[in-house]
């Protein structure tokens, strides 16, 4: 059985995901804003939310908006000849201002793997969030999103 490990930087957690995590109709859906946002374009993820996405190689690193704000950057490896690169990369762009991320650069998981760093847009929506308890404007739903973005890169033709 093949994995994805899902690991979230801010966190360290890590999460393995088969195939069969994720829904097919969901996979071909974001299977198509992804390859939309390979071309150049910023699709609608969800009302309000939107995507872009860079390939290098075997590489992909996409990102996720609410407006103008980065709320998330989830990078996916699939080789480990470039898997180090990608992996040191989240960890040399991180937000300082966010605090350190819990894992560490020189210490990239076996691949393939799925990488989630919480951005500034998403850290402003929970300090938000915890000043009153409403969670109605923080998206609860982005690491299903990054594993579906995971999925249909692996399965992405190239």
């Amino acid at each position: 059985m093949t994995y994805l490990w899902h690991v979230t930087l801010t966190t360290g957690n890590v999460v393995p995901q088969t195939r069969e995590d994720v829904d097919a109709q969901a996979l071909a859906r974001v299977a198509r804003l992804l390859r939309d946002a390979l071309e150049g374009g910023e699709p609608e993820v969800l009302i309000g939310y939107t995507m872009r996405a860079k390939a290098r190689g075997p590489n992909l690193t996409a990102t996720l908006h609410a407006g103008e704000a980065l709320i998330l950057t989830t990078a996916v490896a699939l080789r480990s000849r470039n898997a180090p690169a990608l992996w040191q990369q989240m960890h040399d762009t991180a937000d300082p201002a966010l605090g350190p991320l819990v894992t560490a650069r020189g210490t990239p998981p076996r691949v393939p793997w799925i990488a989630d760093r919480i951005e500034r847009g998403m850290a402003l929506a929970l300090l938000a969030a915890g000043k009153d308890g409403d969670l109605t404007g923080v998206p609860n739903w982005t690491g299903a999103w990054a594993v579906l973005i995971g999925w249909a890169w692996m399965e992405y033709d190239r």
